[in-house]
Parts: C-alpha cells; structure tokens; sequence
C-alpha cells in the first residue's frame, strides 16, 4: 500500500494507522529535542573553547607564553572532539 493510501486511512480514524501515526509524530518530536539538546551541548562547547582562546590572547599579552599555550591546545582539543578542527 502506497504512502498515500496510509495516510489517507490514518486521518479516516483507522485505529491501527492512527495509533502507529501517533507513534511516530512522538518518536519524531522525541527525537527532534534530542538534536536540539545536543546542539546546545556543542554550542556550549564552542564557547567554552572560545573562552579558552580569549584567555590565551590575554595570557600571552601579559607574557604568559607557556600557560597561554596550554589553553590554546585545550581549546582545540575540544575543537576536535566536536569536529571544528580536523
């Protein structure tokens, strides 16, 4: 039976299509918060390694070369980890 046919069935109040569109327009929204919630994890990963690179500028300036060093490798670590840096 086509797609069509399916949908067609489900808004005529078939109880078994109408149960199975349920179904998935809650597995959809599920999953749609989901990638929502992992896009603010990584959004909030990238702004925390951005907040690294800033601490590093300022680090350096003031003639911290080693530690601004060690923040800038921590930020692109976490750049890879997340797939911003090959």
């Amino acid at each position: 039976m086509s797609l069509h046919h399916e949908r067609q069935r489900a808004q005529h109040g078939h109880p078994m299509h109408r149960d199975h569109t349920e179904d998935l327009e809650t597995g959809i929204a599920s999953a749609v918060r989901e990638i929502d919630e992992m896009r603010a994890a990584l959004n909030s990963v990238r702004g925390y390694a951005q907040s690294l690179r800033d601490l590093a500028t300022v680090t350096r300036d003031v003639g911290g070369d080693y530690l601004a060093r060690v923040y800038d490798d921590i930020a692109t670590t976490l750049e890879r980890k997340i797939g911003d840096r090959p």
